[in-house]
């Protein structure tokens, strides 16, 4: 059984984020997606102009657009908030411009879509630090002993690592692939989850129902009152981490959810490479 720094569950922006810091400090990292491509979601919500973070300058009211539960936030945007977000992706060579709301887009007048050229760059930055990529590789079990995790259990094989974060998303747009497997893992690790439901229609839904099927973000997930907020760690087992959509957070169109993203998914990366 081959083993790693940290292992991460789920190829969408939180997982490659994630991945792609913790090899950057220096962690052997091993991306374990369940889909035969990685950022399906993304692609998929991209195929339109969509908007990669928001560029309110007061924190305070960044913050109140995630509802009460925005406070768990401080300390993953004190670390990687908006600033730094689209610092990243200009420095790695994507130009960015502000438009109405605050909004920040790719800049356009390129061949691919900006959903495109912002997987390409993150997928970029996992290759630059070796981040070795499991495709279709659905993660069955995480094994528990003595409070921490001691391997996963894929379809074909079982793996192990010091660490492991788990960026497996919500529930919505499930032919993606976001089909709630995190929360089993979450709670056979001891999580509550927080009952979760669809939230923010696609706009190409006609009848305006909301549903699964057609939502673009999760609300509810892991409890966040069970994970610490400087690090994304799990309160129950010491060597698991969370990023991304699998936590109980969302916040209206406009960039807000894929922050939460790019922040945990910084943080968790960089936490379980602090650990050494």
């Amino acid at each position: 059984m081959e083993h790693f720094d940290a292992i991460v569950i789920g190829g969408g922006p939180a997982g490659l984020m994630a991945a792609g810091r913790a090899a950057e400090m220096g962690e052997r990292v091993l991306l374990v997606e369940k889909n035969h491509s990685l950022g399906e979601k993304l692609l998929l919500a991209g195929k339109r102009r969509f908007s990669m973070t928001n560029a309110e300058p007061d924190m305070e009211l960044f913050l109140s657009r995630y509802g009460e539960n925005g406070r768990f936030l401080r300390d993953a945007f004190g670390c990687f908030g908006p600033a730094e977000t689209v610092a990243f992706f200009n420095r790695n060579g994507i130009k960015t411009k502000v438009e109405r709301g605050s909004r920040v887009f790719p800049e356009e007048g390129h061949k691919k879509t900006g959903a495109e050229r912002i997987f390409d760059c993150l997928l970029l930055y996992c290759k630059k630090g070796n981040v070795r990529i499991l495709r279709k590789s659905p993660v069955k079990a995480m094994k528990t002993k003595n409070g921490r995790i001691e391997r996963v259990i894929t379809g074909i094989e079982e793996l192990s690592a010091d660490r492991y974060i788990l960026a497996t998303g919500g529930k919505s747009y499930p032919k993606t692939g976001s089909t709630g497997d995190g929360y089993r893992f979450a709670a056979q690790a001891g999580h509550t989850i927080v009952e979760p439901t669809p939230a923010i229609v696609a706009a190409r839904a006609h009848n305006g129902l909301c549903s699964f099927d057609n939502a673009v973000v999760t609300k509810g997930g892991v409890s966040l009152k069970e994970v610490e907020s400087t690090t994304l760690r799990s309160k129950f087992c010491d060597n698991l981490y969370f990023a991304g959509e699998i936590l109980d957070l969302n916040g209206p169109a406009g960039g807000f959810n894929l922050q939460i993203c790019w922040s945990t998914g910084y943080v968790a990366g960089q936490s379980v490479a602090r650990v050494n």
